[in-house]
């Protein structure tokens, strides 16, 4: 609990229970000032437990300060920028990973902590990408995803593709548009684009 003598006892307030998320989902990590005051000019800091590499996200000087975070998060963690103005430093994180987060928000008079717990159910199959020149050669790109995304491919695949795996849509394209693609789902067998 944070105290300014006689004026304010703040609290930070995260999740009762683990958080439990479907493999591949994005998830909200809640965390919040209690009761609700700016958190704008303060430091807001989300870190892994237990981890050498902790930084997941860092907000600071009213600025996202990410210079320093672990490379697997780069990208996939955003703040809430217009709540820090109602206290609520909760982080957004595209695709959810198990384990537990810190969030620390601090400022020059006060800081505190809260734990948050995640739980990851399910798994995605390996997905392989078979990117196809109609007239010269054969690329094979080979993408362990452990969340069902396709982060980023070379620039010259296409397409849609339609993986009956778990449902989701993965779309890939061509600047020139001269090419064909296959998708190979661990599961599923290979699935064309339309």
């Amino acid at each position: 609990q944070l105290s300014f003598p006689g004026i304010l006892r703040l609290k930070l307030v995260g999740a009762a229970a683990p958080l439990v998320a479907e493999a591949g989902e994005d998830l909200v990590l809640p965390c919040s000032l209690q009761p609700s005051i700016s958190a704008e000019g303060m430091m807001v800091e989300w870190s892994r437990l237990h981890e050498t590499d902790t930084l997941v996200h860092l907000y600071e000087d009213y600025k996202d300060r990410n210079g320093d975070q672990m490379e697997s998060y780069r990208g996939r963690t955003a703040l809430f920028k217009e709540e820090l103005k109602k206290g609520n430093a909760s982080l957004i994180l595209s695709p959810s990973d198990e384990g537990a987060y810190q969030c620390h928000v601090a400022s020059i008079t006060c800081h505190n902590k809260a734990i948050v717990y995640v739980e990851v159910k399910g798994t995605c199959p390996t997905l392989y990408i078979v990117h196809v020149f109609m007239r010269r050669l054969t690329n094979l790109c080979h993408f362990l995803l452990s969340c069902c995304r396709i982060w980023s491919c070379w620039t010259g695949c296409c397409g849609t593709f339609f993986p009956k795996a778990g449902g989701r849509t993965v779309r890939v394209r061509d600047e020139w548009g001269h090419s064909q693609c296959w998708l190979l789902c661990g599961c599923c067998g290979w699935c064309k684009c339309p």
